[in-house]
Parts: structure tokens; C-alpha cells; sequence
């Protein structure tokens, strides 16, 4: 087995919701949006979505309540490369 299907393998196995995001910037550089480019098995789960529901669709037009906190957060580490913990429900 090759070392990426390795690590997909694993990402799909997982117990812990995964997700990889797309940041999408407005015209002025800071994030506003961000777009599933995949997820596992236990995201759908924990999230009560399918992946062919998500997929290629940004997070406010899945879930429109989103708060902005989220968009933020993830846009901060996708810009700085800076890793970021945090929890919030």
C-alpha cells in the first residue's frame, strides 16, 4: 500500500470526525466562507450530514447558521500556517 492511501485509509477509519476545507477570501483578503473538499464517516456522523451532501459546498450554504467564529478559526490557520487548539460546541 502507498503511503497516501495509507493515510486516507486511517482518516477514514477514524473514530474523530475529520474534515478538509477549502478558505475562500473575500475581495479584501479575510475569510468568509469555506468549502468541503472532504470528509470521513465519523464527521458525517457527528455532524448528521452525508459527504455527497457537503462535498464541494461551503459551509454556509449547507449550514447558513454557521457562526463566524468557525470561518475565523479555520481561515487564521489556512492563512498563518499556524496551528490553532481550541473547542467549542
Amino acid at each position: 500500500m502507498k503511503k497516501n492511501g495509507f493515510y486516507q485509509q486511517i482518516i477514514q477509519e477514524a473514530p474523530f470526525g475529520y474534515a478538509l476545507h477549502e478558505i475562500i477570501c473575500g475581495d479584501d483578503g479575510i475569510p468568509s466562507d469555506y468549502r468541503f473538499l472532504l470528509v470521513n464517516p465519523a464527521f458525517e456522523r457527528i455532524i448528521g450530514l452525508k459527504a455527497d451532501m457537503v462535498i464541494d459546498r461551503t459551509v454556509l450554504e449547507v449550514l447558513p447558521g454557521t457562526e463566524h467564529y468557525w470561518i475565523e478559526t479555520y481561515g487564521k490557520v489556512a492563512l498563518t500556517g499556524e496551528p490553532v487548539s481550541f473547542q467549542n460546541y
